[in-house]
């Protein structure tokens, strides 16, 4: 495989171990994504990224214990922070190369992000967007302002907008259950056969 294999792993109800450890086992030959907590279900991957700073305020002190990769946002609080990878955002459709499109959501986001380093192709787990807002680990905690403006129709809209194709990027949807629709969907055994 290419170094420019991505895989963006969001942090949806049917998202496993064993889906994360086979990602894992490809070694250097899959650059990793994990969105918001997935460090804790991941922390072997490369990448954090997380686009909201009320979550960075409540698991900051967490993901800097334990997950050692760099760690993304859009966020402007941390534009200065020495400790992230600050990268601005911009409202439209699409993708963008020198920025991230906001697509409403922290899983568009990082596949922008991906392409931003060079993907060329991008292996989609745990994107489901659909139900409540819950996650493979419960509900974020609306008592801290996390996950109250889940709105999957309106992320799968954004991600329908996206068209990677016109930008040379293929994504790959291998998550296990998905509303989304506008990506080929692959078993991730497949999309990772070669490694």
């Amino acid at each position: 495989m290419e170094d420019n294999i991505w895989c963006c792993i969001a942090t949806g109800p049917s998202l496993t171990v064993a889906d994360c450890e086979r990602v894992r086992a490809c070694g250097d030959r899959v650059n990793t994504i994990v969105i918001n907590d997935n460090y804790r279900i991941a922390p072997w991957a490369r990448h954090l990224y997380a686009c909201d700073g009320r979550w960075w305020a409540v698991h900051k002190e967490s993901v800097f214990r334990s997950f050692s990769g760099s760690k993304w946002t859009q966020d402007p609080g941390f534009k200065d922070d020495p400790a992230f990878n600050f990268i601005r955002s911009i409202e439209g459709t699409g993708l963008a190369d020198d920025a991230l499109v906001q697509g409403n959501n922290s899983g568009y986001q990082a596949i922008n992000l991906a392409y931003v380093l060079g993907a060329s192709r991008v292996i989609l787990l745990g994107y489901d967007m659909r139900g409540q807002g819950e996650h493979w680990f419960g509900r974020h905690d609306q008592s801290k302002g996390l996950g109250a403006n889940t709105d999957y129709s309106t992320f799968v809209r954004h991600f329908e907008q996206m068209q990677p194709q016109d930008y040379g990027l293929e994504v790959i949807n291998c998550s296990r259950e998905s509303a989304l629709e506008c990506f080929p969907r692959m078993r991730l055994r497949e999309a990772l056969a070669a490694c």
